[in-house]
């Protein structure tokens, strides 16, 4: 959004505010470790790079993104990235993982109705328990997955829906795209 914002925007003060925003909002990214948030944001940097027009230009700020993130990311924030290599040892994916799993038994058991919206982590806790944990301390998970969480909750119906509205609305704004001439960055 703030890449639109930079390029679209007409006025300087506009520009530099938006760029100190998307600032912001990589280093929130480092600041909170997040392995999604920073493989997200490299797929998108890519996607708007490969779109691009201005293919120099889009190395340069990509560039300098990754070397303000050497520079100053804490030493903690490099050892969580490694984590992704070795999920099958970090807790928090492997939670995941088994929420995401369960999502799947959920859809299988009720494929019409699912198991109802917002009941995932009761059913989770409660009819799905994992085989994977046991009776005591057992978390209630969300599936941190809009995919699985619609898959589980609303069963076949909610997940075509919902992908139906993500290509109905890829469709439209490719349209969009086609008919401005426009390039989405640069």
């Amino acid at each position: 959004m703030c890449l639109f914002l930079i390029m679209d925007s007409k006025k300087t003060l506009h520009k530099v505010i938006y760029i100190l925003a998307l600032l912001v909002l990589i280093f929130a990214i480092v600041g909170t470790q997040s392995r999604g948030a920073s493989l997200a944001l490299m797929g998108t940097f890519a996607y708007l790079w490969w779109m691009g027009r201005q293919k120099f230009l889009g190395i340069l700020l990509i560039g300098g993104v990754l070397i303000s993130i050497l520079a100053f990311a804490p030493p903690v924030y490099f050892e969580r990235m490694n984590t992704i290599r070795n999920y099958e040892s970090e807790g928090s994916a492997m939670g995941r993982i088994v929420a995401w799993k369960t999502a799947i038994r959920m859809a299988t058991a009720h494929p019409i109705t699912g198991v109802g919206a917002g009941h995932f982590p009761v059913k989770l806790g409660t009819d799905f328990r994992p085989p994977e944990f046991g009776y005591e301390n057992f978390p209630w998970l969300t599936a941190h997955s809009s995919y699985f969480l619609i898959l589980g909750e609303l069963g076949l119906p909610g997940i075509i829906f919902f992908l139906a509205l993500l290509i109905g609305n890829y469709r439209r704004n490719s349209k969009i795209y086609v008919l401005s001439g426009k390039s989405p960055i640069l």
